[in-house]
């Protein structure tokens, strides 16, 4: 009897170091998934602020009130001096030719050194608004091939933690495309491609987000996207088209916060959005664009 009992208690205590061995197993498992799943989530972070930022400025928007503006400065007192110094050696020429090759090289050299030592930069702050930029010239482009040169070298280790997680493969194959799409169009400085594949790409990134973190998570994303969307089609003058990306964005939105318990400005901005599109008014639409998309990303 007594054997029986103590094979009984070594059996359970097995049993027991067993159990414990798999909840370890188990709770490393998920710390594991846990910090892959925020890790990828910070990714899409950085993959929405840099494409949102790349879309914006395609028309010199920004979400900052004020710009730095950089001016050259020069002094005239040392232009005027230098032009005097010019009109001496030219007096001289009557004198000597020699004298004349000789001063003409020295106050060369001495216009060239005062010209360079009092060329100075201003920095100055200016208000940053819509109406007072120019939307379609002066595109920065020097800045957006440096910038979207950076965002793929960011890509080859998004798509590993993307199929960690089993994200549809098809999708990922897809972002790729459409990423290999934008940097030709960059390249090629083609405004209205660039701006169509950009928001091609940011479409995916709800599909993404909800893949990893359900659908709640992926409300958000998908109001900037329908929003993002509604800015490419101003662009191709396609105004009967924006109010259906815009009631679909209000929808999502609706759907993430209680009109009357939730702070209401974003429906409010997305409201204001929609109906500036009655007015068939660029500029109008980015000023309210400009606050909406600002707003939206407040909550994200």
């Amino acid at each position: 009897m007594k054997k029986i009992l103590k094979i009984v208690i070594v059996i359970a205590i097995i049993i027991l170091i067993l159990a414990i061995g798999v909840r370890i197993i188990g709770k490393g498992n998920d710390d594991s998934g846990d910090k892959m799943k925020e890790k990828i989530m910070q990714e899409m972070k950085y993959m929405d602020k840099e494409i949102v930022s790349m879309l914006n400025l395609m028309n010199n928007i920004t979400f900052s009130n004020y710009k730095v503006i950089e001016s050259n400065q020069n002094n005239k007192q040392d232009q005027n001096s230098n032009e005097s110094s010019q009109s001496y050696d030219q007096s001289t020429n009557t004198t000597s030719d020699n004298n004349t090759s000789s001063n003409t090289t020295s106050s060369g050299r001495e216009g060239n050194t005062n010209t360079q030592s009092n060329n100075s930069t201003l920095m100055s702050m200016a208000p940053n608004t819509i109406l007072n930029g120019n939307q379609d010239n002066n595109i920065d482009w020097k800045t957006l091939k440096k910038d979207i040169e950076i965002m793929y070298l960011s890509w080859s280790t998004i798509v590993e933690d993307l199929y960690s997680k089993e994200i549809n493969g098809d999708d990922i194959l897809k972002f790729g495309n459409l990423f290999d799409t934008v940097i030709i169009n960059i390249k090629n400085e083609d405004k209205i491609n660039s701006m169509k594949n950009l928001a091609s790409m940011y479409n995916m990134l709800p599909i993404f987000i909800e893949k990893i973190s359900g659908a709640g998570s992926a409300n958000i994303q998908y109001v900037k996207s329908l929003i993002i969307n509604s800015y490419v089609l101003v662009e191709e003058d396609k105004w009967d088209d924006i109010p259906i990306q815009l009631d679909g964005a209000i929808n999502y939105y609706t759907k993430m916060y209680d009109e009357n318990k939730n702070d209401n400005t974003g429906y409010i901005l997305l409201e204001e959005l929609k109906k500036s599109v009655q007015s068939k008014d660029k500029e109008l639409f980015y000023i309210k664009y400009k606050y909406c998309m600002e707003t939206i990303l407040n909550y994200s």
